[in-house]
């Protein structure tokens, strides 16, 4: 007599297999909308995260990519923001950071910059860059 084991398993197994294939094809989708991209308020991940963001707000052609590197910034590595300019992230401290002080649109200290990137970033992405750094830019 077989139970329910017998015919479950195999069930589950093929259901399993087919929400992978339907999640793979649903996360592989192209986002070219930056207002598609929400952070998290905690836990920020660059790779993740960030670098979806400034790839399409920041790394176009003539701004921050590794060719341009407008103001000798790029944004398109984890290496580039956080070890290639000095003080453009000071992990843990977002205020003394050029990247916050560049893209906080409110800051008090805010540094100038071609305005080109204001209506693509969200404020959702500003307190994500925030709290990334807040976290220890890792």
């Amino acid at each position: 007599m077989k139970t329910c084991l017998h015919y479950c398993i195999p069930i589950l197994l093929a259901a399993s297999f087919i929400a992978s294939l339907l999640g793979v094809w649903a996360c592989g989708r192209t986002i070219t909308d930056p207002a598609e991209i929400v952070i998290p308020s905690s836990n920020v991940s660059f790779e993740r995260h960030l670098l979806p963001v400034f790839n399409l707000t920041c790394n176009g052609a003539g701004c921050h990519s590794s060719e341009s590197r407008a103001g000798g910034v790029a944004l398109t590595s984890y290496f580039e923001v956080v070890f290639n300019v000095p003080g453009l992230v000071v992990a843990k401290n977002p205020e003394r950071s050029v990247l916050m002080r560049v893209i906080d649109f409110n800051s008090a200290t805010r540094l100038s910059h071609p305005q080109t990137f204001q209506t693509r970033i969200t404020q959702n992405h500003i307190d994500g860059v925030r709290t990334w750094i807040r976290e220890g830019a890792q």
